[in-house]
């Protein structure tokens, strides 16, 4: 697990930002955010909204050739090496500050070998936590094995900062938290083949 600050420059960290902010920029509400599938379907699996930038090797958004820069930075500034970008995304979850939840649903993102790449687009209190637990097997089963057992052990606990990312080997189980001072998290998730 690597977390690096400022791994774009502060310019680029500000586009990003404004960018978001700007009235007509899309974001599209999807139920379930952390994962669809309905055994999955509680509190802890978080409503929000979304902007796909990139999916399934293609460009999906107008906006994903504007900040694909952000990817070009990984290796450099981390020394971790990927084949290609599988997912980008825009992850936006409106605050909550009578929440009790410590965190959202920990979950992996994908089955496939994959590093996770969150980059915070803005200072806020919605910490994402990263669990020692792994789906070393990469299946379903799995994964709804562990869940079953909701026994977690935090490895690392990442704040969000404009301008930092985490990355970190996609098989750990992962969970963003509400922010509760701000009035919303958002981060670009990034899913990166290995």
């Amino acid at each position: 697990m690597i977390v690096v600050d400022n791994i774009i420059e502060k310019d680029y960290q500000n586009y990003i930002f404004e960018l978001i902010q700007q009235e007509d920029f899309p974001l599209y509400y999807r139920k379930n955010i952390v994962d669809p599938r309905q055994i999955f379907d509680g509190q802890d699996n978080v409503n929000g909204f979304t902007h796909q930038l990139y999916e399934d090797q293609r460009q999906i958004s107008h906006y994903f050739s504007a900040l694909y820069p952000l990817v070009l930075n990984i290796t450099g500034k981390t020394g971790l090496r990927f084949n290609a970008l599988d997912r980008m995304r825009f992850n936006f979850v409106q605050g909550n500050s009578h929440s009790i939840l410590d965190y959202h649903l920990p979950h992996v993102d994908n089955m496939l070998p994959h590093l996770v790449a969150i980059y915070y687009v803005h200072d806020c209190d919605g910490d994402t936590f990263i669990f020692d637990q792994r789906n070393e097997s990469r299946t379903y089963n799995e994964d709804e094995m562990i869940a079953a057992r909701n026994q977690w052990t935090i490895a690392k606990r990442v704040t969000p900062k404009k301008g930092r990312m985490v990355v970190f080997d996609g098989r750990h189980y992962h969970a963003s938290s509400f922010t509760k001072t701000h009035p919303y998290r958002c981060v670009i998730n990034m899913n990166l083949s290995i």
